[in-house]
């Protein structure tokens, strides 16, 4: 049985809501397996201590602005070296920009963003792990947006506590 019809079934007034630490999970085991799979065309075999992107294995999977700026260097440098058609650094990019959907608090604005991350990661010119990202994406976009209306929501109960606004939203 689908997962979604069994919560759906036994809690049919329930949200299902894709909190943003699952799916930048998805993005950053996404990127690793692009990087992984990079290293192996391009070396024939798997990360080694030397291989650069190897290397930058730990730096890749970090938010974009917790890195140093010795951090943002290296990570340029490496996947300047060791990722010629810039396949890995499109699936950083993919990731960060994910990222980036949990920063609206707005729902409509967080939408358009979400449906335009889902028309550029599913483009045929990306790499396949980022495509499935983007399918991944499509088939949780109501759940994903779900998060967002459910921050608002909460919001508007810690300003107003006495508000029914969540209880009276449309279902």
């Amino acid at each position: 049985m689908n997962v979604n019809r069994a919560f759906k079934e036994a809690l049919p007034n329930a949200v299902l809501v894709a909190d943003p630490f699952h799916l930048i999970k998805i993005a950053n085991t996404r990127l690793d397996e692009t990087r992984r799979r990079v290293q192996q065309s391009i070396l024939g075999h798997r990360g080694r201590g030397g291989d650069p992107l190897y290397r930058i294995r730990r730096l890749l999977n970090m938010a974009k602005e917790k890195l140093s700026e010795g951090a943002n260097d290296k990570l340029t440098r490496f996947l300047e070296a060791g990722d010629p058609d810039n396949e890995v650094a499109t699936a950083w990019r993919a990731k960060e920009s994910l990222r980036e959907l949990y920063a609206y608090r707005d729902p409509n604005l967080a939408r358009d963003h979400l449906d335009a991350l889902i028309s550029d990661f599913t483009d045929n010119q990306r790499p396949p792990e980022v495509q499935l990202l983007g399918r991944t994406l499509k088939s949780w976009h109501d759940e994903i947006l779900a998060w967002h209306r459910s921050f608002v929501c909460i919001l508007a109960e810690m300003c107003h506590p006495f508000s029914l606004k969540c209880a009276t939203r449309s279902r």
